[in-house]
């Protein structure tokens, strides 16, 4: 069951959206070379025999016609957030990790026109300051991959601080 305010049910005409899309078992090259013919980016490999693809519904229309596939379904935002941050009512600092390919300088946009205060960017990765309603929203952004609790990272010995054993 996905969470009211977290479900999509899909895209408009046109619109490049991230899919998943499933094979009838261990995928083949072939497969996956024939979606990519009919334009379907694909993201990343997702358990079992998936994978996330940035496409547009007459695209995925097509994709479903492709030998191997089994089932084409919308990437829903709810798959995007971390099950303990979806339980955050708090306002604290979460890390946002972009799609392949996303625009980086369009989410930051979005977001800061949104409200929500982006305190670090990478090229690939994002912090912002939010509430567990802005994360809800920020995960319906096609550029978003995956937002968690931001934890920051912490030196446990001496030899973490970037020296190579035996140099």
């Amino acid at each position: 069951a996905i969470p009211p305010g977290l479900a999509k049910q899909g895209y408009a005409p046109g619109e490049r959206g991230t899919y998943i899309v499933q094979f009838q078992g261990p995928i083949e090259q072939n497969w996956k070379d024939a979606i990519e013919k009919e334009n379907a980016e694909v993201l990343e490999y997702i358990p079992d025999f998936a994978f996330k693809v940035r496409m547009s519904p007459g695209e995925a229309k097509q994709v479903e016609q492709v030998a191997g596939v089994i089932w084409v379904g919308v990437f829903q935002p709810a798959f995007k957030i971390d099950p303990q941050a979806a339980k955050d009512e708090t306002q604290r600092i979460y890390t946002v990790l972009l799609e392949k390919g996303g625009d980086r300088g369009k989410t930051v946009a979005a977001l800061k026109q949104a409200g929500l205060q982006v305190v670090e960017q990478s090229p690939n990765q994002l912090q912002i300051v939010a509430d567990a309603a802005q994360v809800a929203a920020v995960a319906h952004s096609v550029d978003v991959a995956w937002i968690e609790t931001y934890q920051p990272v912490v030196k446990h010995n001496d030899v973490g601080a970037g020296s190579i054993i035996g140099t």
